[in-house]
């Protein structure tokens, strides 16, 4: 008889779902069976059947002995105290070993003397070395192994006390972003299997468990296969599967690829978010609809109402998931990290390649990401039409005015719409904000139809608004056509010439470090004697001029010039607009600044609760103070991680939690908060807390501009980041992090600065770790001079040369 392809892809699947049962009770089979189509159920018999024939498993499944089978009273070192499952690949206990001071307590997976024939031995035993070469925080790790005094085989690994990952959101009522954020830790994890070249092929609920911290791992390797094997060395009896989240291709029999561990993490995240299985009547449809479907229950655990949460999962949502979920493999995303950035894309508004074919649709996207961005590039350029219609009106030169406007008009238009000739196709489509503000000011800088005098007004905004969204290039690009139409139209000895060296000497030695000293030293010099013939050497511009000083010492390392100018700032700004100033609170806080780079932090720790306790009075009485709060707060936290964590780590939390209400945690202000937070985390010795907290501030980052490894702040993050993996005793991951963070901060501030010094000293201590002697001694140049380090850094730095000197 001839079958068509959807009776044998659905007789498959059905076959599959009877293996999960307790296939000893044939009335149960035969019950299951009833339900299904006669010829369905015609061939799924005599697939059992010729099952049976090879396996034996229906007369005597071994499933039944194995109830059977008490818990040896020990394994290993470990006493086995209670038993947490059993399934297919084994038996899983909790174990306890006793040592002096503490108890220490894992999870035990074995199988009894019995059941080890060569092919169990041999799967039990790639499965254990699965789990051992799989070092990453969202995976359990090993812990110990061996075998028994009866011949059982066993590993014991970190167990997790917490939930599965359903159960754990569902009780927590976390919302769609606290869902994502957890379905990003399980990305990581399954990439970090990928990189290993090893597949899950069982990734499901039961096995994404959550601890009461929060932290995510993924268990339970049992049937996990090497992607460098040529054989699928698991039969149907050995291999059993999840069908409520198997891929297509697996239910169909085919070979699975990394692809099918993408499918089972999306089916994951469509039941995470929608409170329903992906696949119903053998079909898929859109997460939205499938809300309607689930329990009242489900959207207010998201902490919505159900028509709140289809409107939440319409558009991006249901498009990446669906693409993921794709029944061809080659229709999904290209691997597991391709989908993890479609998520990390949700998360901070930027737009989804699931939707990138619908018409509009970029330019609508990146509008709401950058609402507040493209409002101030608005307002700001408006307001200069507005002056423009102003003075048609005042001074009745309608037609020059006029045409002024209306370049002026033109000129936003293709700031804001990027229609320029093509530029909208791709630009809208994928541009960050500091993407974004590069094509704002090459469009700038580019213009010929407005007055040099106009075009100056523009550029010079930019100039700055570039520089605090870490679009560097473009500040500097603007910074450069700043002077250059200053010096073009206005006179040597004016406020424009002044302020155009100024801009030019700070963002490019932001940008540049000491590779711009010269210039930006010679840039100072300028407009400090411009300044002194205006006689504005006790006015706002020559307090920014003032501050840019303050960091320009700072990349010579030169602290006590450096604190001179932050003081000389602070008196000046407390002169002209009182304390309870803007501008005082802000001072304030650089003076902290210059006190804590500068390596005296019981310094900075006092300026600095004295700047929260100026800025929350402050802040009574001037609203416009109340954006620097979270500021100098994140500030205190991360000085006071030194001297005083736990208090540290509160103010942290408080920090972060006005950002959530806010929705603000995906921003500059965040990444600082996740930053200090990690910090805070570090010094309290919670290394997997501080870890997450990294990983979010990095996040942050990445949503504002990309993984633009060269940016300052990424590469301070980086820094923190392997910092904790080198105390986590990770030294691969320690090194992939710290050696690019110390690149760029030895381009940028050279090889004698204290924080390039702690750099090279951790970069040093991961690679000896890893075996590379030499390259770890040529890290520690001997020619260097380490007296800029902390007493403490010293000592470890003068350990480490004579540990690599004297390896005996």
């Amino acid at each position: 008889m001839s079958h068509s392809i959807d009776t044998e892809r659905q007789a498959l699947a059905l076959f599959r779902k009877l293996l999960e049962l307790d296939t000893g009770d044939r009335a149960r089979l035969d019950a299951e069976l009833a339900e299904a189509e006669p010829e369905l159920a015609a061939r799924v018999r005599r697939m059992l059947e010729r099952h049976h024939s090879l396996t034996n498993r229906l007369e005597r499944p071994w499933q039944q002995e194995m109830a059977q089978l008490g818990l040896p009273s020990q394994l290993g070192a470990f006493t086995l105290v209670r038993e947490l499952g059993r399934g297919g690949m084994g038996i899983v206990a909790e174990g306890q070993r006793e040592a002096e001071g503490f108890t220490q307590r894992v999870a035990i997976k074995w199988i009894p003397a019995w059941q080890v024939d060569a092919a169990r031995r041999q799967r039990f035993l790639f499965e254990r070395d699965v789990v051992a070469r799989l070092r990453h925080p969202h995976i359990a790790r090993l812990v110990d192994g061996g075998e028994g005094s009866e011949g059982e085989l066993w590993y014991a690994m970190e167990l997790v006390d917490g939930k599965d990952l359903l159960s754990h959101c569902r009780e927590r009522g976390l919302g769609l972003r606290e869902r994502v954020q957890l379905l990003l830790d399980l990305c990581d994890a399954v990439a970090h299997a990928h990189r290993h070249l090893i597949l899950h092929r069982d990734i499901k609920t039961g096995n994404v468990l959550v601890d009461d911290e929060g932290q995510l791992k993924l268990i339970d390797f049992g049937i996990a296969k090497g992607l460098d094997s040529d054989s699928d060395d698991l039969t149907l009896d050995a291999a059993p599967m999840t069908p409520r989240y198997a891929a297509p291709e697996q239910l169909r029999g085919e070979r699975p690829t990394t692809l099918s561990d993408l499918w089972q993490v999306a089916a994951l995240a469509y039941e995470l978010l929608s409170g329903q299985p992906a696949r119903k009547d053998g079909g898929l449809r859109k997460a939205s609809d499938a809300t309607m479907e689930s329990a009242v229950e489900h959207a207010v655990s998201c902490g919505l109402d159900s028509t709140r949460l289809k409107r939440a999962l319409q558009g991006d949502l249901d498009a990446l998931l669906e693409r993921a979920l794709s029944d061809k493999p080659e229709q999904r995303y290209a691997n597991i990290e391709a989908f993890c950035d479609e998520l990390r894309a949700w998360l901070s508004g930027r737009p989804v390649l699931a939707r990138r074919h619908e018409r509009w649709y970029a330019a609508k996207r990146f509008a709401l990401q950058h609402r507040w961005s493209l409002g101030f590039a608005s307002t700001a350029l408006l307001a200069i039409i507005s002056a423009g219609v102003i003075a048609v009106v005042l001074g009745g030169r309608a037609r020059a005015e006029a045409e002024v406007a209306d370049a002026t008009s033109d000129l936003l238009t293709r700031m804001l719409l990027a229609v320029d000739g093509g530029t909208d196709a791709v630009a809208l489509r994928s541009m960050n904000l500091r993407q974004f503000y590069g094509h704002v000011v090459d469009t700038a800088v580019a213009e010929t139809g407005l007055p040099k005098i106009r075009q100056h007004e523009i550029i010079k905004q930019l100039a700055g608004r570039s520089l605090n969204v870490g679009a560097l290039e473009a500040a500097e690009r603007a910074a450069r056509k700043q002077l250059e139409l200053a010096d073009a139209h206005f006179s040597a000895i004016s406020l424009e010439a002044a302020q155009a060296r100024d801009s030019l000497a700070r963002i490019s030695v932001y940008v540049r470090g000491r590779q711009a000293a010269v210039e930006a030293e010679q840039l100072l010099d300028q407009s400090s004697k411009i300044y002194d013939a205006l006689a504005m050497t006790r006015t706002a511009p020559f307090m920014a001029h003032l501050r840019t000083r303050m960091e320009f010492e700072h990349s010579l390392w030169r602290p006590q010039q450096m604190l001179s100018a932050a003081s000389s700032a602070l008196d000046l700004a407390l002169e002209l607009y009182g304390e309870h100033s803007t501008e005082a609170v802000y001072y304030q806080q650089q003076l902290v600044n210059s006190y804590d780079v500068a390596g005296d932090s019981e310094k900075a720790l006092d300026e600095s609760i004295r700047a929260l306790a100026l800025a929350e009075l402050a802040a009574a009485q001037n609203p416009d103070v109340a954006a620097l709060l979270d500021w100098i707060r994140t500030s205190v936290c991360e000085i006071q991680s030194r001297s005083d964590p736990v208090k540290a780590k509160e103010l942290c939390l408080q920090i972060i939690a006005r950002l959530k209400a806010a929705d603000r945690l995906m921003s500059f202000g965040g990444y600082e908060a996740m930053y200090a937070l990690a910090t805070t985390e570090l010094a309290l010795k919670d290394l997997d807390a501080a870890l997450s907290a990294a990983k979010v501030g990095e996040q942050a980052l990445i949503s504002l501009g990309g993984d633009v490894l060269t940016s300052v702040d990424m590469a301070r993050m980086q820094s923190l980041t392997g910092q904790i993996h080198l105390a986590r005793r990770e030294y691969d991951e320690a090194e992939q992090y710290l050696r690019p963070a110390f690149d760029s901060a030895l381009a940028r501030r050279g090889a004698a600065f204290p924080s390039v010094m702690r750099l090279r000293l951790q970069l040093a201590s991961a690679v000896a770790q890893l075996g590379h002697r030499e390259q770890a001694l040529e890290l520690l140049d001997s020619t260097l001079d380490v007296s800029l380090l902390t007493s403490e850094d010293q000592k470890g730095w003068h350990e480490l040369v004579s540990q690599l000197q004297d390896p005996e």
